[in-house]
């Protein structure tokens, strides 16, 4: 007998507009072809986190990746963050910087599910899709993203992937959740 997986992405809470404060971070920050980006990721999260322990930094939640540009086929350029404390003293250096993350309205998105589709499982219904779906969710309802067009193609000016759980303290993917949110334009 074969058990029907849910659809996660028609199941979940559509796409929803929060008004939010800026909020600091410290981050690492890499550009180049999207072919690298996944080892680019996979080697900037461990130099992020050796970089918090150095400097003695506790960041005030879960990490998050902030890409402006991904652009199948072609460039992307992301922060892999921290968030800090409201009022914290972190000063960059020149391996990190410190930034912050816009206030204003945000079009905000939970995932739950895989990172990737590395399954038939997960093919439609991983973290690409779900970043399809906030796109269509915006066009349909006449949202703007804050950002402008480059000759690379769209840059957002903030769009970021909250890693709030997942690995390695949840193994099955199912249970993963990711928020995305995409800053509006006013």
């Amino acid at each position: 007998m074969t058990t029907q997986q849910p659809d996660l992405l028609a199941a979940s809470t559509p796409p929803r507009i929060e008004e939010r404060p800026a909020q600091p971070y410290v981050a690492l920050h890499a550009e180049g072809d999207v072919d690298d980006f996944r080892a680019t990721v996979d080697e900037i999260f461990p130099a992020l986190f050796a970089w918090l322990g150095e400097h003695g930094v506790e960041p005030a939640g879960p990490p998050f990746m902030s890409y402006p540009l991904y652009e199948e086929g072609g460039r992307f350029v992301v922060d892999v963050a921290a968030p800090l404390a409201t009022g914290a003293q972190v000063a960059g250096d020149g391996r990190a910087r410190v930034d912050f993350l816009p206030a204003g309205r945000w079009l905000v998105y939970d995932h739950r599910g895989a990172y990737r589709a590395t399954t038939a499982r997960w093919e439609g219904r991983d973290l690409a899709a779900a970043h399809e779906l906030v796109i269509a969710h915006a066009l349909d309802n006449r949202l703007r993203f804050a950002g402008e067009q480059s000759d690379d193609g769209f840059r957002f000016e903030a769009r970021v992937e909250r890693y709030l759980a997942g690995p390695p303290q949840i193994d099955d993917p199912a249970d993963w959740r990711t928020e995305l949110a995409f800053l509006l334009a006013d």
